[in-house]
């Protein structure tokens, strides 16, 4: 299982609907979701609502094409919170 984290306005995808309520999503990665993207997707959030991908509190410049294979958490932000990088 992963824990899916998400942040700001994505937070209203979770169970609450809220995006002022820290929301924590279970997934379980496999083969029917080869990327991140097909992962969210399955989780009813649409994938371009993503901005920023974290897996396991590590940055992944491939975002929703990494692979979510051997990771314990995603962290996923909106466009609004989106990072800066070199």
């Amino acid at each position: 299982m992963i824990e899916v984290y998400l942040y700001g306005r994505l937070r209203r995808y979770g169970p609450a609907g809220d995006p002022t309520t820290e929301c924590v999503l279970l997934a379980e990665a496999g083969e029917e979701h080869p990327t991140v993207g097909d992962l969210i997707a399955s989780l009813g959030i649409p994938p371009l609502e993503v901005a920023s991908v974290f897996r396991d509190g590590h940055w992944m410049r491939e975002g929703l094409e990494a692979s979510p294979g051997g990771a314990r958490r995603l962290g996923l932000f909106p466009p609004n919170m989106s990072l800066l990088y070199v």
